[in-house]
């Protein structure tokens, strides 16, 4: 009786290189760019990018040339009594706060604002500021003490805030309502409804 031979020693051997074509056959055109074509291709979209890229700088360039500062206001009067405190933790001997009355936003989007700071032994002094929240940054035009009244600042300078310790009365202001969430003002009722939120809010 003949042996069996297994299924699988019946099964052929798997090839996966195709056989010869039976008759000669031209190949189809190949779609694919050729090298000048993709040469061509990368240096069209070197110069969209750089088009783009210059464009984007120019309008930097126009809107920064565009603005300017109006000229400084005199310091607005204040009052304690009606001063919205604000914390800086850090400074535990000194209270802060803005008068409402001050806050005032410019054409020029700067956010202009008088802060109070006093003393537990009742010394009183304030700042008159600008805030510029689109980049950051703050100025001091103005200082006052209970006995001169207001000294302006002979040259006042854009600071920015990340140059600014966090234990400043600045730095605080704008976090806890002077840049609502951040973001540029466009109404003082946003500033005034940020800085009377109850709740406590840690910037340390």
């Amino acid at each position: 009786m003949p042996k069996a031979v297994s299924r699988q020693a019946r099964v052929p051997a798997l090839n996966f290189r195709p056989a010869p074509p039976s008759s000669p056959t031209r190949r189809p055109h190949s779609t694919r760019p050729t090298r000048k074509t993709r040469m061509q291709l990368r240096k069209l979209a070197v110069a969209m990018f750089a088009m783009a890229a210059f464009g984007a700088l120019a309008q930097g360039r126009v809107e920064e040339k565009e603005w300017r500062e109006i000229d400084t206001p005199t310091p607005p009067a204040f009052e304690v009594s009606r001063l919205i405190a604000f914390e800086v933790v850090t400074m535990p001997n000194l209270k802060f706060g803005v008068d409402p009355a001050t806050l005032n936003i410019g054409p020029d989007g700067i956010l202009r604002y008088v802060i109070v700071a006093r003393s537990t032994t009742g010394a009183m002094n304030a700042m008159y500021e600008g805030l510029r929240c689109s980049t950051g940054e703050y100025k001091t035009y103005a200082r006052y003490n209970a006995s001169g009244g207001w000294n302006k600042v002979a040259d006042p300078q854009w600071v920015p805030l990340r140059n600014a310790s966090r234990s400043t009365h600045t730095y605080q202001f704008a976090k806890q309502g002077g840049c609502p969430d951040d973001e540029i003002p466009v109404r003082v009722d946003e500033v005034l409804r940020e800085l009377r939120r109850p709740q406590f809010k840690n910037y340390n």
